[in-house]
C-alpha cells in the first residue's frame, strides 16, 4: 500500500482499514516544533545530518515558499488538527492553565482531522507532543485517535538526561490537513485548507489560496496578510532591539526574505492589504462567537475589537 508522507515533534498516523481495492493510502504527518528553515540538510543545514528526511525531499516534493499557521506550537497544531484558521476557535497562544481552567485548547466544537478520518474508515494514532488540552474531552483519545504514545503538555524532552532538570507557491499548515482528508476520502466540509494533490500532479496551476493571514493578538497584536506577491506585516519584531509596532510591506517575488520595506512607496497596496486583513479578522471572530467561544484581544484592550496596539 502506498504511503503519503508529509513533513511539516508530533507524528500522526492514519492507516486505512479497508483491504479491498481500490486501496486508500496510509497517511503520515510529522509536525516539528521550532525547526528553522535551514535546519535540515535538504534546505542547506550543515550542523546535523538528516539523510532520511533529505531522501524525502529528493524523491518527493519540497516546498520552498511555505508557511506555518502560527509562530508557536499550540496555534499551529490547532490549525493542523482542525483544518481551519485556529482563530475561528479562539486559539492564539500556548495552551496553559489559569484559575478558570485550561486556556487556548482546541475546543470540543472543532471537527478534528483524526475523527474525520476515523469516520472514513481509518485507524488513527499519534506519537509525541499534543499540547492542545489535557482535561476531559480534550485529550488525543477524545479527539479521534485510537492510540497515543507521548505527552499531553508542552516543554518536555523525549529523552531525560541525568543533568537535565527540566513545489508551488505558498502552502500553509492546514493544507496538509485538507490533503490528508482528500486522499482518505473523508469529510472535507468547514475546512480552510486546500487539497494539494492537484497542484503537485500539475492538474491545477496558480496559488491554492487567494490570500493568507496570520494573527497573534496576545503577544503584541502582531498580524500579517499575503495576497499574490505582496505581504503586509504589522509587527515590532524588526531591528535589534525591536522597535515600535509598524506596518511593513514586502514584494516576495523580489524579496522573499522580507528585507526591503516598500510601505512608503506603495500606500495604496498597504491600505488594500490592511482592509483585506480586517475583513478576515472580523470573519474568524464571528465564527468563533457562533460556536459560543470568545475571540482573543490584546490584554491592554480586552473588550475593544478595534484596538490595534
Amino acid at each position: 500500500m502506498k504511503t503519503l508522507l508529509t513533513l511539516i515533534a508530533s507524528t500522526l498516523v492514519f492507516s486505512s482499514s479497508f483491504a479491498a481495492a481500490p486501496a486508500r493510502p496510509n497517511i503520515i504527518v510529522i509536525l516539528s516544533d521550532d525547526m528553522g528553515y535551514a535546519d535540515l540538510c535538504v534546505y542547506g543545514g550543515k550542523d546535523v545530518p538528516t539523510p532520511h528526511i533529505d531522501s524525502l525531499g529528493k524523491d518527493g516534493v519540497r516546498f520552498t515558499d511555505a508557511y506555518a499557521n502560527g509562530s508557536v506550537c499550540t496555534p499551529t497544531r490547532a490549525a493542523l488538527l482542525s483544518g481551519r484558521y485556529q482563530h475561528r476557535y479562539g486559539v492564539e497562544d500556548l495552551c496553559g492553565k489559569s484559575d478558570k481552567g485550561e486556556t487556548c485548547v482546541l475546543p470540543p466544537q472543532a471537527n478534528p482531522l483524526p475523527l474525520r478520518l476515523k469516520r472514513a474508515g481509518y485507524t488513527t494514532g499519534m506519537m509525541g507532543k499534543w499540547h492542545l488540552g489535557e482535561g476531559e474531552g480534550l485529550t488525543p483519545m477524545d479527539r479521534g485517535f485510537d492510540e497515543c504514545f507521548g505527552f499531553l503538555g508542552g516543554g518536555h524532552h523525549y529523552i531525560i538526561r541525568p543533568y537535565d532538570k527540566s513545489g508551488y507557491d505558498a502552502p500553509i499548515t492546514f493544507d496538509i490537513s485538507a490533503t490528508a482528508l482528500a486522499v482518505g476520502k473523508a469529510d472535507m466540509t468547514a475546512c480552510d485548507g486546500v487539497n494539494l494533490l492537484p497542484f503537485l500532479a500539475a492538474q491545477q496551476t496558480g496559488a491554492p489560496h487567494a490570500a493568507l493571514f496570520w494573527r497573534d493578538r496576545l503577544r503584541g497584536n502582531h498580524f500579517a496578510a499575503r495576497q499574490g506577491d505582496w505581504k503586509l506585516v504589522h509587527s515590532a519584531e524588526y531591528g535589534e532591539p525591536p522597535g515600535p509596532v509598524t506596518d511593513r510591506l514586502f514584494n516576495l517575488a523580489q524579496d522573499l526574505s522580507e528585507q526591503h520595506d516598500l510601505a512608503a512607496e506603495n500606500p495604496g497596496k498597504l491600505a488594500e492589504l490592511k482592509k483585506l486583513y480586517e475583513t478576515w479578522s472580523a470573519d474568524v471572530d464571528a465564527d468563533c462567537r457562533k460556536l459560543g467561544l470568545e475571540p482573543k484581544f490584546p490584554k491592554t484592550a480586552v473588550s475593544d475589537p478595534k484596538a490595534t496596539e
